[in-house]
């Protein structure tokens, strides 16, 4: 806990102790520039550390771009890349830095990945097909039927009630528009502004819905080659809010989010009122309705049976 650690040498029978860290911590005037003080009966006599001579550390010297620095640690960063000196040299070394290419392609990947699983979903609804004869369930047929049988029908009933769903279908327009256009700002590069200049398009079957395909070789050149322009095509840059100088990644969250307060407005969520989304009034139209109906259906019977007592009654007196 103090930053020190003390060694035990048998053969000299004496103890020696070592800051933890590297390089001279104490350049002032203070205990005459020396790291730490030995003091103190126990320290002088069962340590034996009286006659010990103190040495402070030494930092690490070097020169970058001919500007002679120190680091009082081996290991420190410089620009964002981090150096380690592990050996005393005198010759010029030249480092080279690289952005790690196989990185960025996983990431672009798995970007790729989720939203071909999302387009899937979306798609395999929207064309999903529907079974009109199969009407849901009385309560007199559930009685006929078990479990499973249930289960079974209700799947059936309840397949393709989004098939060709105006807002579904419309996301998924506006997404492949997202990739399709082009992205132009000032950190965007003339010959990278789409999709398929870095090796990224969508697949030749049209009934997958747009999913994407990628050309390994094509995306890990362009990375390579340009990195920056690569980013800028899926971040954008500047703040402007203009369609065309966003980014591929705040279309999309402008798409998904427009497209999910839509969704909202239709079908509410868990804090929603009935009256305050699409469904939810149209149910409470119907259960109106319904009681409506039911009303007027009392109403009917009793005038038959008004009808039907009088008739009677006129039967008797003749």
């Amino acid at each position: 806990n103090a930053g020190v650690s003390l060694i035990y040498d048998s053969y000299t029978d004496k103890m020696s102790v070592t800051r933890k860290e590297t390089g001279n911590y104490n350049t002032t005037t203070v205990n005459n520039g020396k790291e730490m003080s030995i003091s103190g009966s126990f320290d002088t006599g069962a340590l034996k550390l009286g006659t010990a001579t103190e040495s402070g550390g030494e930092n690490a010297i070097f020169k970058v771009n001919g500007l002679e620095t120190q680091r009082q640690s081996n290991t420190f960063e410089m620009s964002g890349v981090s150096i380690t000196l592990k050996s005393t040299f005198t010759d010029p070394v030249n480092l080279s830095v690289s952005k790690n290419s196989n990185d960025i392609y996983d990431n672009i990947k798995g970007f790729v990945d989720k939203y071909n699983t999302l387009i899937g979903a979306i798609s395999k609804k929207t064309s999903e097909e529907k079974y009109r004869s199969y009407t849901p369930l009385t309560d007199d047929q559930r009685e006929q039927l078990s479990d499973k049988q249930q289960e079974q029908w209700e799947e059936k009933a309840k397949s393709g009630l989004l098939r060709r769903d105006t807002l579904l279908t419309g996301v998924l327009n506006s997404m492949r528009s997202n990739f399709s256009q082009p992205v132009s700002n000032s950190e965007t590069d003339a010959m990278h502004r789409q999709l398929a200049s870095i090796g990224i398009t969508t697949t030749a079957n049209y009934l997958e819905g747009g999913k994407l395909e990628i050309n390994e070789a094509k995306l890990k050149e362009a990375i390579n080659t340009n990195p920056n322009a690569v980013e800028a095509l899926f971040r954008g840059g500047g703040d402007s809010s203009a369609s065309g100088e966003k980014g591929i990644i705040h279309r999309l969250y402008d798409t998904v989010n427009g497209t999910m307060d839509k969704l909202k407005e239709r079908a509410g969520n868990s804090f929603s009122t009935s009256q305050q989304f699409t469904l939810g009034r149209q149910l409470s139209g119907i259960d109106n309705s319904i009681t409506r109906f039911e009303d007027r259906l009392i109403q009917v019977e009793d005038r038959y049976w008004k009808q039907f007592t009088a008739m009677e009654k006129a039967m008797q007196q003749a």
